[in-house]
């Protein structure tokens, strides 16, 4: 993990400590945290690991619960603490663009609402192209996605057991 985990309390649960990987264009394995700017990524060719930049111009901030005071994991506390900060989500390779998108997601205007999702774009050497907030009418679930030369899609959050369904989203329109 990167060292600003070490500075601050980033609860037990998943919310922050889950790593999202995706493998590069070049090879290489990326790795996106929920708390950091940064991606860190390794080489397997020369066993070399190096940090990048891709931080949203959105996210002013990224807190942790405290400064190691407790917090129970998997609480409502965690849920609402987790809910009111902004995290980092999926680094998505796209072979057909020759780019990246991450992931991320702004705090939620109130604890039972979901928080809304933003994407990062970037060319194939990491430069930042822009980014926007996904508008879209329906509920989207950020950890069901895939690509395809069509675009990006990303799964409806829906009640049927029986069907999923996703929406597409052509990130350059």
């Amino acid at each position: 993990y990167p060292s600003l985990y070490l500075k601050g309390n980033w609860g037990g649960g998943f919310f922050y400590r889950s790593p999202y990987t995706a493998m590069g264009l070049d090879g290489k394995l990326m790795v996106s945290l929920g708390a950091s700017d940064d991606l860190i990524v390794y080489d397997p060719a020369t066993d070399s690991v190096e940090q990048i930049s891709a931080k949203s111009d959105l996210i002013k901030s990224i807190k942790p619960w405290s400064m190691f005071k407790g917090l129970v994991p998997s609480s409502e506390k965690e849920t609402v603490w987790y809910k009111a900060n902004a995290s980092y989500q999926n680094i998505v390779c796209d072979p057909w663009k020759n780019c990246y998108y991450r992931f991320f997601s702004l705090p939620a205007e109130n604890t039972s609402g979901d928080k809304p999702l933003g994407i990062i774009i970037f060319d194939s050497n990491m430069k930042k192209l822009g980014e926007c907030l996904v508008k879209c009418d329906m509920r989207l679930d950020s950890t069901c996605f895939f690509v395809s030369e069509d675009g990006l899609y990303i799964r409806v959050v829906s009640s049927s057991e029986d069907e999923l369904e996703f929406a597409c989203f052509d990130v350059y329109d």
